[in-house]
């Protein structure tokens, strides 16, 4: 067995080693974790950054345009604010649920949000969540515009018609009603659409029992979205009925009369089909991204676009890359590998660095994500949504490990934790979990320890930049 060498390096050779330079910046990151935390302190008692009134650091400088904006800085990316300062979105969603439906926001509860949000050291109020009172609190707009959530059930749930006229209208009239409240505010980051759209079209049918394509394709002749995939066809065919015949194993005599054809008996499994539902799908991807993106341009041409809300697996790159076309930042929601494409991978749990790295090249846009969270037991309700760990310090130290890794990633521009405040779903008989019960009350320990992991985050990021 022969041992292993030795090698000697001079203090000039370690100087100008790369590895060696990474190692040396990264040490008081690594340190830092060593150290025992206080917990529940403030914001300012936790770091000496000085920030500007949105909360950009001051060391961090970029340009001052009056909106946030993205920039590249020290080879990283950043949201800047409208002070020109560079900013790392940490949020929470659902802040809304804080409050009763359709009651205006009260002085009490914009003191006991924003003390919270403090205490846990975040600095944005993340989607759904009521405009803050304070103009200088940063937070993000979203909209929904298509009924493709993952979490959506029954008649809640449907494919909507993008080519239809009709369709198209209504979005820019919600898009248009939506703006003219929103575009004035320079704390808006942004704008967010659709929650997890059901993408996927093996999933899609797997879960619903049909998909996009096919749910285009049997409306009827008139119903535009069929019209639109006939004439695909017939483009992709080059106008050879008999052509199409032979791939998809029909007797059709013209195209035409495929408009009265019924598709659902199409065998999906051909590898022509499935190749075609491919391009179709991205067609669809292409019509809606770009009525969308128009129409927000057009109403607010100033703020960001996210885009929509993914789950992870359920974006197909060909959706992706017709969103990357409008869209400044991928936002995505961590989950279970549950794709046909991926195997048993990674969950929520951990930071999947292989595949945010493949979405980051495969893009070229800053990520953030979008939605995430980590619960633990408790007694009084044993059936809590995601990952269950159990105790709250457990649960808070998975927040760090996932947290720290993908902070370190020089393509992550935030995190949004969801949610505020716990809400207990009776009809699925299970808690989403917050940081404060569902009586408002914080979660303590869990809710300091974060805080604690947080400011750690922020302070590392604006100080090794």
């Amino acid at each position: 067995m022969t041992s292993p060498s030795i090698i000697y390096r001079t203090p000039e050779e370690l100087a100008a080693d790369p590895a060696f330079i990474r190692f040396i910046r990264c040490l008081p990151i690594i340190l830092s974790f060593f150290a025992e935390p206080v917990y529940g302190q403030t914001a300012s008692q936790a770091t000496n950054i000085k920030s500007d009134q949105y909360g950009g650091s001051l060391t961090v400088v970029g340009k001052a345009t009056g909106w946030f904006h993205l920039e590249t800085i020290g080879g990283r990316s950043w949201l800047v604010t409208p002070a020109g300062h560079g900013f790392v979105s940490l949020g929470v969603n659902h802040i809304g649920n804080m409050l009763p439906a359709g009651r205006p926001v009260t002085s009490d509860a914009v003191q006991t949000i924003s003390a919270n949000l403090q205490r846990g050291g975040y600095n944005t109020w993340g989607y759904e969540s009521p405009v803050p009172t304070d103009p200088n609190a940063p937070f993000f707009g979203s909209l929904l515009l298509t009924h493709t959530g993952h979490y959506h059930q029954g008649k809640d749930f449907w494919f909507d018609d993008v080519f239809d006229p009709a369709y198209q209208q209504s979005i820019r009239a919600k898009i248009r009603n939506y703006c003219g409240r929103m575009a004035p505010l320079p704390n808006l980051i942004g704008y967010y659409w659709t929650d997890t759209p059901e993408w996927d079209l093996a999933l899609a049918r797997k879960s619903r029992g049909t998909d996009w394509v096919s749910s285009l394709r049997s409306r009827g002749s008139d119903a535009p979205g069929e019209m639109r995939y006939i004439d695909f066809l017939n483009q992709t065919y080059a106008g050879d009925i008999k052509a199409l015949n032979q791939a998809y194993g029909m007797q059709a005599p013209s195209f035409d009369w495929l408009t009265t054809h019924d598709f659902n008996p199409l065998d999906q499994q051909r590898a022509e089909v499935q190749r075609d539902d491919e391009l179709f799908l991205q067609l669809i991807a292409r019509e809606l991204y770009r009525v969308t993106a128009e129409a927000f341009r057009e109403a607010d041409p100033n703020h960001l676009l996210f885009g929509e809300r993914y789950k992870m697996n359920l974006h197909p790159d060909v959706v992706l890359k017709e969103a990357m076309r409008y869209i400044d930042v991928l936002s995505i929601q961590p989950g279970p590998e549950n794709g046909t494409a991926h195997g048993p991978g990674k969950d929520e749990t951990e930071f999947n660095e292989v595949l945010f790295d493949r979405l980051h090249q495969l893009t070229g846009k800053p990520i953030i994500v979008c939605d995430h969270s980590l619960s633990f037991y408790t007694p009084t309700y044993p059936r809590i949504l995601w990952n269950q760990y159990p105790d709250p310090k457990a649960a808070a130290l998975g927040y760090q490990s996932f947290l720290t890794a993908a902070m370190a990633k020089p393509y992550m521009i935030g995190f949004q934790q969801c949610q505020f405040i716990s809400v207990f779903r009776t009809e699925r008989n299970h808690l989403k979990q917050g940081l404060l019960d569902i009586n408002g009350t914080p979660y303590a320990e869990f809710i300091d320890r974060l805080g604690d992991t947080n400011r750690r985050s922020l302070d590392q990021r604006y100080r090794n930049w």
